[in-house]
């Protein structure tokens, strides 16, 4: 057998000998969970972590729900767009903006009624229910809050 076949023979079972280490060591990393997969990409937990940090933290408020929403309906019957959004998280502003706009602000404040009741407050998330009309029927809707690792509440979702 020539020389250089007996290297690429060499070379090759090398190669698939790593291969089947990286997998073994792949696997017991994933089953230990030190590595994650999360939306298609694979993650160390230390990457996890940094790039979804816990939801879970201790910090007084320093405000509450209720008076967010006041605060947040006051601003759209006042047709203030900027002050409106500024009640809500960062990441919800965007898909707001343009159904607040859409809508016509003073007229969704409109629709909002004046107080909002207590559904459960958990850690840093709360939920609120409300009741509105709509073309004459009764709808029945919720509102999330989110605490700011800052402690002010601000609305997630409506």
């Amino acid at each position: 057998m020539p020389k250089a076949l007996k290297v690429f023979i060499h070379i090759l079972i090398g190669f698939f000998a790593l291969a089947f280490l990286w997998l073994v060591f792949f696997n017991v990393a994933v089953n230990n969970g030190l590595i994650q997969k999360w939306n298609g990409k694979w993650y160390t937990s230390g990457q996890l972590k940094k790039a979804f940090p816990p939801q879970e933290y201790s910090v007084e408020s320093k405000n509450t729900p209720e008076e967010v929403y006041a605060q947040f309906r006051a601003a759209l019957l006042a047709n203030d767009l900027e002050a409106a959004l500024g009640f809500m998280t960062e990441g919800s502003r965007g898909r707001y903006r343009e159904a607040f706009v859409k809508n016509g602000l003073k007229k969704l404040g409109e629709t909002y009624p004046e107080r909002v009741n207590k559904d459960h407050e958990r850690g840093n998330l709360a939920s609120y229910n409300y009741t509105f009309i709509k073309d004459g029927k009764k709808i029945n809707s919720s509102i999330e809050f989110i605490k700011s690792p800052q402690g002010y509440w601000q609305i997630d979702q409506i």
